[in-house]
């Protein structure tokens, strides 16, 4: 399941813990993610949706499952895309 991060929260996300995580790697039969203060924690794979991937921001649901936020992850990503020509240069 995805979300879109400017949906109301509450509904099916947990509102009082929406909390960006960030997916770094897959370790066997887990996601590891970047949490609160940089802090790597492992969440098991089958919480996460089936196409997760590396860079996606995850939002935790009311069930303990997590869904991928497509917005901030494509803001995310072009971040870091800006970040890498400001210090690499345009890509060819």
């Amino acid at each position: 399941m995805r979300i879109s991060s400017d949906a109301k929260p509450g509904g099916h996300v947990r509102e009082e813990r929406l909390v960006t995580m960030i997916v770094d790697r897959f370790e066997g039969p887990f996601a590891v993610v970047e949490g609160r203060g940089r802090q790597m924690v492992r969440i098991e794979r089958r919480l996460l949706p089936a196409d997760a991937r590396e860079g996606d921001v995850l939002r935790p649901t009311d069930d303990g499952r997590y869904v991928v936020d497509e917005v901030a992850t494509l803001r995310r990503r072009a971040e870091v895309d800006e970040l890498t020509r400001d210090l690499w240069g345009p890509r060819d």
